[in-house]
């Protein structure tokens, strides 16, 4: 099996957790999405699909921490990048940078560049 068989198998998974807190929560519980490397990735994508197709599991989102995973605003819209420590309903997603700081130092939710795009 390769990666990208491995990541839809991971993705799988993670949409039956899904289905599985939604159908042993109340309807307004909140959810938190949280991810590290490859579980950043599951995450991501379960923003991509779930989240921005039912509006009201959208509205349920507390964060979506993404660690260890470099994207851009456009990979997480409609939901917004976390402004401050105390925000809501938004994504934060950060990666250390070889010699860089440490991981939780550095938010690298940004702008798309031609850089940034092919190095993810």
């Amino acid at each position: 099996m390769g990666a990208p068989e491995a990541l839809d198998d991971g993705l799988a998974d993670a949409q039956q957790a899904l289905d599985a807190l939604l159908a042993g929560s109340p309807p307004s519980a909140p959810i938190f999405v949280l991810g590290h490397d490859q579980g950043a990735m599951l995450g991501l994508r379960l923003l991509q699909t779930r989240f921005r197709a039912d509006p009201a599991l959208a509205r349920r989102l507390v964060v979506a921490y993404l660690a260890g995973l470099r994207t851009a605003p456009d990979d997480v819209a409609p939901f917004p990048v976390c402004a401050s420590p105390d925000a809501t309903g938004c994504v934060a997603a950060w990666a250390r940078a070889a010699g860089g700081p440490p991981l939780a130092a550095r938010i690298v939710v940004r702008e798309r560049s031609p850089r940034s795009a092919s190095t993810r």
